[in-house]
C-alpha cells in the first residue's frame, strides 16, 4: 500500500513538472487567435515574405505609419478577442483605386496574415481589430511590427501590354481620319 502511494505521488510530481516546463495554458506555442486570418509561427518583415513581392508596403515597428494611400494605427486591443489584452491594428484607405492584398500583424513568436478581401479595407472599415496570434501564454500580445501589402487597381496598361490591339486602334483611327479628309476634299482615296 505504501508502494502504491509512492507511485501515485511520483506520477503527480512528473505531471506537475511537465506542466511547469511546457505550461498549462491553451497553447504550447503561438496559436491562432483570429478566424479571419492565417496564423504562422516565425517572423516575416516584407511583402515578398508573404509572396506579394510586387506590392507596395507600408508598416512600422509597433507604432502607426502611413503613405498617401494607406494608414495603420496600433492601439490597445478593443476587439472581441481578449478585449484589453495586447494591441490591435486598424487600417484605413486614403487613396483611390487601391487594393489591399494582405495585412500582416506580428507579435510574440508568430504573425497573422489577413488576406480575405471581405476582412480588408474597403469592405472592412476601422476599427477592424487586427491582432497577432496568441503568445505562449495564450494571450493576445503587443504588436512588434506590422505591414500592409497593396497595389493600385486602376493603373494604365504598360507600354506593349496592349500589343497589336493598341497599335491597331491607332492605325485604324489614322486611316479613318485620312479617308474622311480625302472624301471631304473630293480627292481620290489611295487606301484600299
Amino acid at each position: 500500500m505504501v508502494r502504491a502511494r509512492v507511485r501515485i505521488l511520483m506520477a503527480a510530481v512528473a505531471v506537475a513538472g511537465i506542466v511547469a516546463v511546457f505550461g498549462a495554458g491553451p497553447a504550447f506555442a503561438d496559436s491562432p487567435s483570429d478566424s479571419r486570418s492565417t496564423a504562422q509561427n516565425g517572423n516575416v518583415t516584407t511583402c515578398s515574405g508573404v509572396n506579394l513581392g510586387t506590392d507596395t508596403q507600408v508598416g512600422a515597428d509597433s507604432g502607426g505609419a502611413s503613405d498617401s494611400n494607406v494608414a495603420g494605427l496600433v492601439k490597445p486591443n478593443g476587439g472581441p478577442v481578449q478585449r484589453g489584452q495586447g494591441q490591435e491594428l486598424d487600417v484605413s484607405l486614403s487613396g483611390s483605386d487601391i487594393v489591399i492584398d494582405a495585412i500582416v500583424v506580428k507579435g510574440g513568436n508568430g504573425y497573422n496574415t489577413y488576406s480575405n478581401p471581405a476582412y480588408l479595407p474597403p469592405a472592412a472599415q476601422p476599427d477592424q481589430h487586427y491582432i497577432s496570434p496568441y503568445n505562449n501564454g495564450g494571450n493576445v500580445p503587443d504588436i512588434s511590427h506590422w505591414f500592409v501589402c497593396y497595389h493600385a487597381s486602376g493603373t494604365a496598361l504598360p507600354v506593349g501590354a496592349a500589343g497589336g490591339i493598341g497599335l491597331g486602334v491607332v492605325a485604324g483611327a489614322a486611316l479613318a481620319l485620312s479617308l474622311a479628309r480625302h472624301r471631304r476634299e473630293g480627292e481620290p482615296s489611295t487606301a484600299a
